[in-house]
């Protein structure tokens, strides 16, 4: 979903309004701009603001996370889009105390980091440093609070160790572990079903509890059976899956007990990312599920197809009489090359004779079109040599009475100058 409003943390406490409104007003047009906190109390409690953007358009913000990670006055600048929340169908600029959570205090032991392009607005992601005494190194843990996980009351994001990888961050926070499967559950069927959430990335099973030794865990083909020396009431299979979107871990874990497969399934947050085999034989990629999906179609109809000749052929034999079936039974393989030539010759001709009704339909259709073009067209026409007639006459009417004004003027004037010359006569003359 598309949203025009974006949310950039970790600004400097320096920063003005005015500020922030040159620095992204060189990306496009500004609806609304805010920063928090406002007062200068406020600010002088938290060692970074956090700003609001809301653009006249959703590209406009998409644009403006390639600002992400660049150092504005003596910070690197964190943006994120602004989501819109499910009560609502457009995002809005938070108030203050909710946008106050973002800012974090003063202390010299916490680093804000960058979110993953798919994250949500609501997730902070920071590095925490833990001094420790006697000359000992501190130690570093990167922590995640997604504000969504805490409004649901489901299990935060487990710490990683400091010195992890910063790219991995981003694949760790979009996988999860789903824990007791059923042995029997292949690796297409989970895909189907955690694929309802969001789109998966990735996905691998694992090996039992009892790291009984399977090959090809999770293919339809291999599937375990209970003769493989595996107790189906006791062993279990697990499951990694890595997300495309960060929300989807959300809409994952409150399934955390559901029931699937007749076993109540667990899903928990993931503390590494899904380490590709160099064998593919516990493979992982959808595009193997994909293929071998369209695979098992073709082959069924294939099948079937291979199922009804032969039904065919018994049926046409079982009509005979026992004389002419000793005389056939030498014939029969040309009979069925004939039949196979002949099914194809209607084939082919079945197909030319749809092309041509095809064409044909086309070919009607294209007229239809060009006479409802022409006959618009002389419509135009039409009225615009009506509206230009019109126009003429309008004139001339105007014209017309112009001419009869200024006669009845003229006659006028004569009459007043006949009659004030017959009275200075008559005063001559008295």
């Amino acid at each position: 979903m598309s949203t025009r409003v974006i949310q950039v943390t970790n600004v400097p406490t320096s920063v003005t309004r005015e500020q922030f409104r040159a620095l992204f007003s060189n990306l496009g047009r500004i609806d609304d701009i805010v920063i928090y906190p406002e007062s200068e109390s406020k600010s002088s409690n938290v060692a970074a603001k956090v700003g609001y953007v809301k653009f006249t358009s959703s590209e406009t913000a998409q644009a403006a996370l390639n600002l992400t990670s660049t150092v504005y006055i003596d910070r690197p600048l964190l943006i994120s889009l602004v989501r819109p929340s499910s009560s609502s169908s457009s995002a809005r600029i938070p108030d203050e105390s909710s946008a106050l959570k973002f800012c974090p205090s003063i202390n010299t032991n916490i680093v804000m980091l960058p979110n993953g392009p798919t994250w949500s607005h609501k997730v902070i992601n920071r590095k925490v440093t833990v001094p420790t005494k006697d000359d000992k190194p501190a130690k570093t843990y990167i922590e995640t609070k997604d504000m969504n996980l805490t409004d649901r009351s489901l299990p935060e994001y487990p710490n990683l160790p400091g010195t992890t990888d910063p790219a991995k961050i981003d694949q760790i926070r979009r996988t999860v572990f789903i824990s007791n499967l059923d042995p029997r559950v292949s690796l297409a069927n989970v895909y189907d079903f955690f694929s309802q959430i969001g789109e998966i990335k990735y996905i691998r099973m694992t090996k039992s509890i009892k790291n009984v030794e399977y090959e090809n865990t999770g293919k339809s083909s291999d599937a375990i059976k209970p003769n493989e020396g595996v107790d189906l009431e006791s062993d279990s299979l697990g499951a990694f899956i890595e997300f495309s979107e960060q929300p989807s871990v959300v809409k994952a874990l409150c399934l955390n007990g559901f029931k699937f497969a007749d076993r109540q399934i667990k899903v928990n947050h993931s503390t590494q990312t899904i380490q590709i085999p160099e064998n593919k034989k516990q493979q992982i990629c959808v595009d193997d599920i994909k293929k071998e999906k369209t695979s098992n179609k073709t082959e069924n109809h294939k099948s079937r197809h291979g199922k009804r000749e032969k039904n065919g052929s018994i049926s046409d034999n079982s009509t005979k009489s026992t004389d002419e079936a000793d005389s056939a039974v030498e014939s029969s393989p040309p009979k069925k090359q004939r039949k196979s030539s002949r099914s194809r010759s209607n084939s082919k001709s079945k197909s030319k004779s749809s092309r041509r009704s095809r064409s044909k339909e086309k070919e009607r259709k294209e007229r239809e079109r060009d006479k409802k073009r022409e006959r618009e067209r002389e419509k135009n026409r039409r009225s615009h040599s009506g509206s230009r007639s019109s126009n003429k006459k309008r004139k001339d009417d105007k014209d017309r009475d112009r001419e009869k004004d200024k006669s009845e003027k003229d006659r006028s004037s004569s009459n007043k100058k006949e009659k004030k010359d017959k009275r200075r006569s008559r005063d001559r003359s008295s």
